[in-house]
């Protein structure tokens, strides 16, 4: 299998972007003496959209822009779940969380989707290694919610999580199947493994009132982590 060269200029911007993410949620982690703001934290969303434009920009210019554009996808989504989750928008208090697990829903689908071009791509489709990650991915993310996120005197919104968490674990499981064929996707793989970390914080604080010190940035800067590691990783010319 021939890898494509890398283009170093590229790379350099969307290291200067990611860069830039992680400077906002220091500026503001300065400013505002530990804790984040909404501002500082769309910018570093913001950053790494820009970083995933750049490599759909490189690819498209190549005849493989397929997987950069369902990574801009995923990463547009997250950041209109940010949107929606942070209450920038004046809607009714009942629909930011389930209006925002659809639109996260939909960016997980889109990180599926180009990690599958990834594997057809790559020739990395054994079947054994997805389907051990996605069970065990699976399994975990169904007990995690057990234990952690169900609620059930809100039910109908802790099916619904349940739903979503199991989204995620596909996700996650994917990345990790590629990882386990070719281990220059590791950084993918933990970048799942990320996501899933934030957002099962997320779930057991809106459902079960979980709270310790610094739990806000925790969730904020593991979901950035893992955003920047899988885009900056699907969409290394040498792996796509």
């Amino acid at each position: 299998m021939t890898n494509i060269p890398t283009q170093p200029r590229e790379r350099a911007i969307q290291a200067a972007l990611i860069g830039a993410s992680a400077g906002a949620l220091a500026i503001g982690a300065l400013c505002e003496r530990g804790r984040l703001s909404k501002p500082y934290e769309l910018a570093s969303s913001i950053g790494v959209l820009g970083a995933a434009i750049v490599a759909w920009r490189r690819a498209r210019a190549r005849g493989a822009a397929a997987v950069t554009e369902l990574l801009i996808r995923g990463v547009a989504c997250g950041l209109a779940g940010d949107v929606v989750m942070g209450k920038v928008l004046p809607l009714p208090e009942r629909v930011y969380v389930p209006l925002g697990m659809l639109t996260f829903g939909a960016g997980h689908i889109a990180y599926v989707q180009a990690f599958y071009e990834l594997a057809q791509r790559r020739g990395l489709t054994r079947r054994g290694a997805f389907r051990a990650a996605l069970a065990v991915n699976v399994a975990i993310g169904a007990l995690a919610w057990q234990h952690y996120v169900r609620n059930d005197e809100r039910l109908v919104l802790s099916y619904a999580a349940l739903v979503y968490g199991l989204l995620l674990s596909v996700m996650s499981g994917s990345a990790i199947a590629l990882a386990l064929q070719d281990r220059r996707y590791a950084p993918l793989a933990l970048g799942g493994e990320l996501f899933v970390a934030s957002d099962l914080i997320l779930g057991a604080r809106l459902l079960r009132g979980l709270n310790f010190p610094s739990r806000d940035e925790i969730i904020w800067l593991t979901y950035i982590a893992a955003q920047a590691l899988i885009v900056w990783t699907a969409s290394d010319p040498g792996h796509v």
